[in-house]
């Protein structure tokens, strides 16, 4: 058995049943949140999401049931949710009550989540990337044409890792970053061209001197 043919019996489905709907954008964050497994492993004020867009949302939501045996196999429950326009299975550890995973269909996106909160959040987010001022600067760096297709926000997750740490800790990770002051984002951008090919670029965003 191929190692491929291992996964997708482990995970009962198979590609048929998932790659084919994920025929759109993707996305992925990390962001302040004191919800979820990682956030309470890792001691930190930390959580994260993936986002996935689809044209059909019911059949991901079937494949996600596939996922039960997989998680009861693993003893942790994963129970269906209804939230809005938010469905979702939530894996929890059943010894402490915290989220495992969350995974979902709001919208037009499959959602993957530390936490079944973040998920709710996301969808009932008003702002977006895109009005975030450190975003604009950084698309501004891009040559003509480019449209941009990833964004790290460098000091912002800095100071994500930090915001959970005191006194000598603090210190600490201040003394080991204290190199990276300077860097501010960093964005890819990409621009298709004539044929098969494809023109990529990433830039650095700096502070200005002081």
């Amino acid at each position: 058995m191929t190692p491929r043919a291992r996964v997708q019996q482990a995970l009962r489905f198979e590609n048929t049943d998932l790659v084919p709907y994920l025929d759109g954008e993707m996305a992925i964050a990390l962001f302040p949140s004191p919800d979820g497994l990682l956030a309470k492993s890792a001691n930190t004020n930390l959580g994260g999401i993936l986002l996935m867009e689809t044209s059909n949302g019911p059949a991901l939501l079937d494949t996600l049931g596939k996922l039960q045996p997989v998680f009861a196999q693993a003893q942790f429950p994963f129970d269906r949710h209804q939230s809005g326009d938010l469905t979702y299975y939530l894996a929890r550890d059943v010894s402490s009550g915290t989220d495992v995973v969350a995974l979902g269909v709001g919208g037009k996106y499959l959602m993957v989540g530390t936490s079944a909160k973040t998920l709710e959040d996301i969808l009932a987010q008003k702002t977006s990337l895109a009005s975030n001022a450190a975003y604009q600067k950084a698309v501004r760096t891009l040559p003509g044409g480019m449209s941009p297709s990833m964004y790290f926000d460098i000091q912002g997750m800095l100071n994500v890792l930090r915001g959970s740490m005191t006194g000598s800790a603090a210190q600490s990770f201040d003394d080991q970053t204290k190199a990276l002051q300077p860097l501010l984002s960093l964005i890819f951008g990409s621009e298709l061209r004539g044929g098969n090919t494809a023109h990529s670029t990433m830039v650095l965003v700096l502070a200005q001197p002081k």
